[in-house]
């Protein structure tokens, strides 16, 4: 993780990430949500991977890519709780 520098977020890099996210394990995040459970991210890796790989109606994805998305306040949360 790079240290913020810059004096305001929106003009900080953010460095980016590689992961995966099976279509198997997709379906069973969508199903656990579905059934009405939460999803708990451990960690900043899984929760960039996480949002990165969700659509705008929360449902998860398979992704095989680099995530760089910056979590400030404002964030809007698309499938982790």
């Amino acid at each position: 993780f790079l240290p913020v520098t810059a004096e305001y977020t929106r003009d900080h890099k953010m460095h980016a990430e590689w992961g995966e996210i099976t279509a198997a394990q997709a379906a069973r995040i969508n199903a656990a949500r579905a059934k009405g459970g939460r999803i708990v991210a451990v960690g900043t890796t899984s929760l960039r991977l996480l949002e990165s790989a969700a659509d705008e109606d929360g449902a998860v994805h398979a992704f095989e890519d680099e995530t760089s998305i910056f979590i400030t306040p404002g964030f809007r949360f698309r499938v982790v709780d």
